[in-house]
């Protein structure tokens, strides 16, 4: 080949020809065999990609979402059979049940089987409703990033409550939101205890690792060798007074050592002779209160559109269905509280009503027309023993008296005395899953240090030395306080009530024991219960009628029973007082006892009929 000298000036034309003759000179580019020209071939198609996805930034970004449909769909299967938009649209989604939802079928599944039997809260807690919106549960997938990404975090309650916090949603949507939550990630209960007339039958349900950081045996501790421990372990039986009959129990001494919360001896325990609980639970409260100050909030509540009263704050946004109204409310709330105190009496778990709780049951008994939960409290220690036995537990109410099923959660920052960063002030609830509305249960504790304000020591009538037992919200009370707990009837069911409730309520209510008139409502005394004031104008006096004329209207001059005119002009109201009387009048016969200073044992010795319809 004749190569230019260099004087000589190349032209395009020239370079052009001159490298066709350097590619077709087979000494510089001998022939190949089609073999070599194939292989040749396939090394562009791999490579030339390759270089795409290495080198740039489009290409790692397809990548990585080629990585995480690849992990999503092979990986967590459990997730994505029920949460991806694609999954939604399928008829096991659209109709997760055959027929229709049976609160029986849960109950029947796990007696006939319990061996084998697969927890599903489908089978608890009705999703059809929320399943049958399934272009609305798509869309709020895709709004709140459910999938696919937030699937990398762990399987928790706590990663997933992250897509629930502070949302301001319709009913529906709120509705959707929490079943999806239960049907793809919720964790399902550690055991199902089912209350019935002879005691109550328990029933394990999950056989995961409950505590992943400790190591027993070259392996972790079972739910049911843990299980096995907790009813062989003297450390978590009841006080043995629960076990005497009901008028040995009339009243409870409690101790300051009930008050006292001690987490260097539960975490610092002997190994040599603490057995398989107390080794789970020392590696439990390691792991909390190392947490516990920045710990997210453990209970979440739903805030719905236009709601301005907050009456979503109210129900537990797992199992919200829809706000309810009163008569429903005070169905769920009356079941509630008597399934929860039937499930304390047998389990021999010592608890006291307080708070608004304490207020309605001083007027009647019961539940305050317009309160939307309930209030208990219980002892440190209790609480601690409490959690240790029955967190994650779901409680089945007897079916001759209804189709209650309850989930006890207790919160983790519980071993945390302090306020800590005020996101978990409640310590635990006992929730109704068909509705959400809960229980909340607070624990009082030794606070070192802690007194009344000058200007209230007088008030709180307590002797400036005793001990001091808070709850987070900082309601301070002595042991005279609270011990000795007296029995009583509360929604018609034996609970107890502290020592000085009177005294109790003053400081916290101020006027609330007297005033017979709060948010529109007024204390009927004809009908022993809270009504709206515009609903009993009859009763009011004016110039047409004097309060003499009006009690004269209100009962019959021969019976002396009530009459439609005292009820308000209401048969409701009239049919409402004649179910609640049997109650009323143990109440009203009970606090006369006391104040005589006469044995209120006749009045509180067996529980009464429910006065209120089966939740729906």
């Amino acid at each position: 080949m004749i190569l230019p000298s260099s004087k000589e000036k190349l032209t395009p034309s020239k370079m052009e020809s001159q490298a066709f003759a350097k590619k077709t000179d087979p000494k510089i580019y001998p022939e190949k065999p089609h073999s070599s020209v194939l292989i040749h071939f396939l090394k562009s198609l791999i490579w030339r990609p390759a270089r795409f996805f290495r080198f740039t930034i489009i290409g790692k970004l397809f990548l990585i979402c080629i990585f995480s449909f690849i992990v999503v769909y092979l990986f967590n299967p459990k997730i994505t059979d029920y949460i991806t938009p694609s999954a939604i649209e399928s008829t096991k989604i659209k109709q997760p049940y055959q027929v229709g939802f049976d609160s029986k079928y849960g109950m029947e599944k796990l007696i006939n089987d319990p061996e084998h039997y697969t927890f599903q809260w489908r089978d608890w807690v009705n999703l059809t409703h929320a399943y049958k919106k399934s272009s609305i549960v798509k869309s709020y997938i895709k709004r709140t990033h459910i999938w696919p990404f937030s699937l990398f975090e762990s399987e928790s309650y706590l990663s997933y409550t992250k897509a629930i916090s502070g949302i301001v949603d319709t009913e529906i949507e709120h509705d959707i939101r929490g079943k999806v939550y239960l049907d793809c990630c919720a964790p399902k209960p550690k055991n199902i205890l089912v209350l019935g007339n002879q005691g109550l039958d328990r029933y394990i349900i999950s056989e995961e690792t409950r505590f992943t950081d400790l190591l027993l045996f070259g392996k972790r501790p079972s739910d049911k060798m843990l299980y096995k421990a907790i009813e062989e372990s003297k450390v978590l039986m009841p006080n043995p007074i629960m076990s005497k009959p009901a008028k040995e129990r009339q009243k409870i001494d409690l101790t300051y050592d009930d008050f006292f919360f001690d987490l260097n001896k539960r975490i610092n325990i002997d190994y040599s002779t603490a057995d398989i609980e107390q080794k789970a639970n020392a590696a439990k409260i390691r792991s909390l209160v190392r947490n516990a100050p920045e710990s997210p909030k453990h209970f979440y509540e739903v805030s719905v559109k236009n709601d301005r009263s907050g009456m979503g704050q109210h129900y537990d946004w797992r199992f919200f269905k829809k706000i309810r109204n009163v008569k429903d409310k005070k169905d769920s709330i009356h079941h509630l509280m008597r399934t929860w105190f039937e499930f304390a009496e047998k389990e021999g778990i010592i608890s006291w009503i307080a708070h608004g709780s304490l207020l309605g049951w001083h007027w009647n008994g019961m539940t305050m027309t317009w309160d939307d939960d309930a209030d208990v409290q219980m002892s440190v220690k209790e609480l601690d023993r409490f959690a240790r036995k029955y967190n994650q537990t779901l409680v089945v109410q007897n079916p001759e008296f209804g189709d209650g099923r309850y989930y006890i959660d207790v919160s983790p920052a519980y071993v945390d005395r302090t306020q800590g960063n005020f996101n978990n002030m409640i310590d635990a609830r006992f929730i109704d899953v068909r509705s959400g509305t809960y229980l909340d249960i607070t624990g009082l504790a030794y606070s070192a240090g802690v007194a009344y304000p000058d200007n209230e020591k007088e008030k709180a009538n307590v002797d400036i030395s005793a001990e001091i037992f808070l709850c987070k919200n900082k309601h301070r009370y002595t042991l005279l306080d609270i011990s000795p707990l007296r029995r009583t009837l509360f929604e018609g069911y034996p609970a107890y009530v502290p020592s000085r409730y009177t005294k109790l309520l003053k400081r916290e209510y101020k006027k609330g024991i007297t005033r017979k008139g709060f948010r529109g409502y007024v204390f009927v005394d004809n009908i022993q219960n809270w009504e709206r004031n515009i609903d009993c104008l009859n009763l009011v006096p004016n110039k047409e009628n004097s309060q003499d004329e009006i009690e004269e209207q209100s009962f019959n001059k021969t019976t002396g029973e009530l009459t439609l005119f005292g009820a308000c002009q209401s048969e409701e109201k009239l049919k409402n007082f004649h179910r609640y009387k049997v109650l009323t009048d143990l109440h009203k016969g009970e606090m006369e006892a006391i104040a005589s200073g006469n044995s209120t044992f006749e009045f509180i010795k067996d529980s009464t009929p429910f006065i209120r319809d089966v939740p729906i």
